[in-house]
């Protein structure tokens, strides 16, 4: 129901394609709805840090080209900025990203995080592995999710570090899990490696 004109995307680096522990897009992604422009003020706003560079592989990236689709078909106006994490950044370091981003972050700009929490885990594994990462994100302190394992509570502690931060630090919200499941749940029969699911929702009042 809102309109936007920047989307910050959050995703991990999966297959490790960036030359930096954080890549940032500078890129237009074409989409069966058109295409999704760059934001290249966000780009900019990182460039110069030791830790981050450009990338040019969200293509293949499933964390973002399976969500980019979605968002220019709901949001057709607005600009993305693509920033994946590989997971061997310090707090140090992120709050270095936090504070370029801030000044860009305004109430029409959407962040999303495009993550798979509990990984190659039995689903009674899983389980225990959500239970302290539902903790964690209920407590509403982005410094205990760099206290998680990963890829066994998430695949990528950074992410949840950076939106956890902005968005207390710009609106003062905090996160509510509205839906947690596993993909056995989905699969159903025998799975003996599973993924978890944890959709969330920031907002300063409590949902």
């Amino acid at each position: 129901g809102n309109a936007y004109d920047r989307i910050l995307l959050l995703t991990p680096d999966h297959f490790f394609k960036g030359k930096t522990d954080i890549s940032v897009s500078t890129q237009s992604f074409d989409t069966v709805f058109g295409t999704l422009r760059a934001d290249a003020t966000v780009a900019k706003a990182l460039e110069g840090l030791p830790n981050v560079s450009p990338g040019s592989f969200f293509a293949s990236e499933h964390g973002a080209n399976a969500v980019i689709p979605f968002l220019k078909y709901h949001f057709p106006d607005a600009k993305i900025s693509v920033i994946s994490f590989q997971g061997f950044g310090s707090k140090d370091e992120l709050s270095t990203v936090a504070d370029r981003l801030l000044p860009l972050v305004t109430d029409s700009t959407l962040i999303v995080q495009s993550t798979d929490y509990s990984h190659f885990l039995s689903a009674e594994d899983a389980k225990k592995k959500d239970q302290e990462t539902l903790r964690v994100i209920a407590g509403a302190k982005p410094d205990a999710v760099l206290d998680l394992d990963q890829p066994e509570h998430l695949d990528a502690k950074e992410a949840q570090w950076l939106h956890m931060t902005v968005q207390a630090e710009r609106w003062n919200a905090k996160p509510t899990v509205i839906r947690n499941k596993n993909s056995i749940e989905y699969a159903g029969g025998d799975v003996t490696e599973t993924t978890s699911y944890v959709t969330q929702v920031y907002a300063p009042e409590p949902i």
